[in-house]
């Protein structure tokens, strides 16, 4: 079913249970402007994939990210970082972001991205590499197909960085925390 079709089937049921009093008038309405407005956020992606790679997938419809899977069989020693290809390119547009993130089975199993998450920028165009790092005390055998990542697709919001005055800064840098990182908080 198209993203349209369920729409579409999704806006009758609301209006059959509006008009048997299965749901409120209210509740109808916020459903139907949340559908509104999915269906105005939907975003095309083209995605370009190798004879050897995998086009990126969803175990389950309302997974945040997309499965990347491995288009060559690697072996990743103890300690060692490898790029692994995927034989994936994406055509992100203007004002979204990718980021590679590790998946959490390998993750607990000492297998993660080096730089989680690895971004992607809109105006990248070459092959999604994902950067393994082992990080146990075994070589670890990657296989062709085998899911080694996820990739998660953002929108940006438009920011702008405004330079400050020392004067101006004191005035809004004074926050509980103020400057302190890297521990300041607790354990």
């Amino acid at each position: 079913m198209s993203f349209k079709e369920v729409m579409y089937d999704q806006v009758q049921q609301t209006m059959r249970q509006l008009s048997t009093g299965d749901i409120t008038q209210q509740k109808a309405i916020m459903r139907l402007l949340k559908m509104v407005g999915q269906m105005n956020r939907q975003t095309s992606v083209p995605v370009f994939v190798e004879a050897d790679g995998f086009k990126p997938k969803k175990a389950h419809s309302d997974d945040a990210a997309w499965d990347l899977q491995a288009a060559e069989d690697i072996s990743v020693l103890p300690g060692q970082t490898q790029i692994v290809s995927t034989g994936v390119s994406i055509a992100l547009p203007e004002g979204y972001e990718a980021q590679v993130r590790s998946r959490s089975g390998l993750a607990v199993k000492g297998l993660v991205v080096a730089n989680s998450p690895g971004t992607i920028d809109a105006g990248y165009r070459g092959q999604i590499g994902v950067i393994i790092h082992n990080n146990t005390g075994q070589s670890f055998n990657i296989r062709r197909g085998d899911r080694i990542a996820q990739l998660l697709i953002t929108e940006l919001p438009t920011v702008v960085l405004n330079e400050v005055e020392e004067d101006k800064w004191k005035q809004i840098s004074g926050t509980e925390r103020g400057a302190g990182g890297f521990g300041s908080t607790g354990s």
